[in-house]
């Protein structure tokens, strides 16, 4: 082979390998390019996926967006109902979240249904979150029917957590709002840290051991009767002379009651079941007042023809009683079967209503 071919084929070879090179360096600039642009999506795809877990976590869904949950309004709804009814109150309260995170409810029905979602925390022992459901409620829509019971339960909450410094805060900024609360000069009788108690304090709790107390003793009363009662226990009570001993008996029953509450004796499992049995008993007490109120509504000329047809049932020292003398007595005889013909009438229909179903024993019992 010639110098001059030798050159040549060498020269040739130069190109190709400094081509093969270039196409080399090409490709590394192209993959360089893929990488950067796969690196880019991937940083994207991160920062979505955390602005998602981070929404997620604020609606409080448990990672569902809107509270998709696969289920409907309607379906949420009954299934939130159901809980309730079995008592599963953490279950209630979140099937009612996931309700409003699908719905999207109004306002005013928003609001309620938070408040409704602080009563099921607070009946299951969650008072954190029951306190954060009653705040939602009013920020989200101030219900003025709900006002007076959502104050009490606010500051049950507060003292159930021994929290007395944020409750007296809390009862002064609600007084603050309240046109009908004591005035700035109102007789402040004693203190207990920085809570003022007012004789308008003292004279709530009286009234309201009254109130109970005829209830219990004086329910067959009729309503005039029962008020004047009412007024005069109330004078009696209130008189200079025993104000004192009833201010050291309330002064001493609130500081017992904060130091149980410091303690969380409300913890106690005998203590939550007594607890939770007297409240049933009292909200059932409450209801059927109410039905009592709605329903009965008894004249002079009903009590006159009762007493007329049970005369036999107002003997005293083996003589018949007039009616002036028996009228008060006939009166309470009558209310009390109106209430209990109202009470079996309303207790058939829930019956009815909540498919109640009563298994008769083998022995037929």
């Amino acid at each position: 082979m010639s110098d001059s071919r030798k050159a040549d084929e060498g020269s040739t070879l130069g190109d190709e390998l400094r081509e093969s090179l270039n196409q080399g360096r090409n490709l590394n600039r192209g993959g360089r390019g893929l990488h950067v642009l796969l690196a880019f999506v991937l940083v994207i795809s991160l920062v979505n996926l955390f602005v998602l877990v981070i929404d997620n976590k604020g609606n409080g869904n448990g990672g569902m967006p809107g509270g998709d949950t696969g289920l409907s309004g309607e379906a949420l709804e009954r299934l939130a109902l159901k809980l309730e009814r079995q008592q599963l109150h953490g279950a209630a309260a979140r099937a009612w979240t996931d309700y409003i995170s699908a719905t999207r409810p109004s306002g005013e029905e928003s609001a309620g249904i938070w408040y409704r979602i602080g009563k099921l925390y607070q009946g299951g022992g969650d008072l954190e979150r029951a306190l954060d459901a009653y705040y939602r409620s009013e920020s989200i829509e101030h219900l003025k029917d709900l006002e007076a019971e959502l104050s009490l339960r606010v500051s049950e909450c507060l003292e159930r957590l021994g929290r007395f410094a944020a409750l007296r805060s809390e009862l002064e900024s609600r007084t603050a709002l309240d046109p009908d609360a004591p005035t700035a000069g109102e007789e402040v009788l004693a203190e207990i840290g920085s809570w003022k108690i007012s004789r308008s304090d003292l004279e709530k709790m009286v009234e309201a051991e009254i109130e109970a107390q005829l209830s219990s003793v004086a329910g067959g009363l009729p309503p005039e009767q029962r008020k004047a009662q009412k007024d005069r226990l109330l004078a009696e009570v209130l008189s200079e002379d025993r104000q004192q001993q009833l201010l050291e008996r309330f002064i001493a029953e609130e500081v017992l009651y904060m130091r149980a509450m410091e303690e969380r004796l409300y913890d106690d499992a005998a203590y939550r079941e007594l607890a939770s049995n007297l409240e049933k008993k009292m909200l059932i007490q409450k209801y059927m007042d109410g039905q009592y109120a709605a329903n009965i509504n008894i004249s002079d000329q009903e009590v006159r023809e009762y007493y007329e047809a049970h005369k036999a049932d107002f003997m005293k020292d083996g003589r018949q009683m007039d009616f002036e003398e028996a009228g008060q007595q006939a009166y309470a005889m009558l209310r009390r079967k109106k209430e209990m013909e109202i009470q079996a009438q309303l207790i058939g229909f829930l019956m009815d209503e909540y498919d109640v179903v009563v298994h008769q024993s083998k022995s037929g019992g």
